[in-house]
């Protein structure tokens, strides 16, 4: 559960506090996201991606 809500934080820096841009053209972000990390806007489509099924994934732990 932990490792779902530490996904959540993560993709909400990633979309809404400039971490995408951050993380554009550099090691980690290869790393991380593999070729989208070129541009912020792959990195957010892959955080909305993630967000989403983190809080989906989440709900089925909490709910079972």
């Amino acid at each position: 559960m932990l490792l779902y809500i530490g996904c959540i934080a993560i993709s909400v820096w990633l979309l809404f506090f400039g971490g995408a841009e951050k993380l554009e053209q550099t090691v980690v972000g290869y790393f991380d996201f593999g070729n989208i990390a070129d541009k912020a806007l792959y990195i957010r489509i892959s955080a909305w991606a993630s967000i989403f099924l983190c809080v989906v994934f989440l709900l089925n732990d909490i709910v079972v």
